[in-house]
């Protein structure tokens, strides 16, 4: 379900997109990955990580595609 937001709240709703990592980060990350255990503990974990990341990205991607309909609203009305 996607809720309609005014302007003024979809742009105090937006963040910064926090999914860029720097390259630095990027090799660390791949040195932990080499060291860490397949333990089902661990698999799961990654798991959930990643259900977590997708739900903020699905969220996101409604917000965003909420206020594009929003503004080619606003864009027909000046038309």
């Amino acid at each position: 379900m996607i809720s309609v937001y005014t302007l003024a709240e979809l742009s105090t709703k937006r963040k910064e997109h926090d999914h860029v990592i720097e390259p630095e980060t990027r090799k660390r990350q791949a040195s932990s990955a080499e060291n860490a255990t397949d333990s089902p503990l661990h698999s799961d974990k990654q798991v959930e990580g990643l259900k977590n990341e997708l739900d903020k990205v699905e969220l996101e991607y409604e917000q965003l595609l909420a206020e594009s309909k929003l503004m080619d609203m606003l864009k027909e009305e000046k038309v």
